[in-house]
């Protein structure tokens, strides 16, 4: 039994989090209180509360395009692919563009100097 230092309510362990830095291995605060907290918390700061699940968001619709980065950037090292100049002005300072992050094509890719990466995103959009 522990006692919770926010409502002062003595509970089982099993109604608190876990914390390793607490000498017992619990939180102060039992798990009611803890998501009262959260929500006021995420009432008091709506801006904050957006940004963090817009970056949550983000992170899973990203996912594709990360492997398929992380695809090229281990065939160039490993020297599978290599780096091409820019296929509009053969600047050698490149980036890999990516049509399509299907796994499948994830190293099929052109090679475009900043200035023409961007210009392709604004004329086609992003890739699929």
């Amino acid at each position: 039994m522990k006692l919770c230092r926010k409502c002062n309510v003595t509970r089982p362990f099993e109604h608190f989090h876990r914390c390793r830095a607490n000498k017992d291995g619990y939180q102060s605060y039992c798990k009611p209180c803890n998501v009262a907290q959260g929500m006021e918390w995420q009432h008091k700061n709506p801006k904050l509360t957006i940004a963090r699940v817009r970056r949550y968001q983000m992170k899973a619709v990203n996912r594709k395009k990360k492997r398929a980065t992380n695809a090229v950037y281990v065939a160039v090292k490993s020297g599978k692919l290599v780096r091409q100049p820019c296929e509009e002005c053969g600047e050698l300072k490149v980036e890999a563009h990516h049509t399509s992050y299907a796994k499948a094509e994830q190293l099929n890719v052109m090679w475009l100097c900043r200035t023409h990466h961007s210009a392709w995103h604004l004329e086609h959009g992003e890739a699929k």
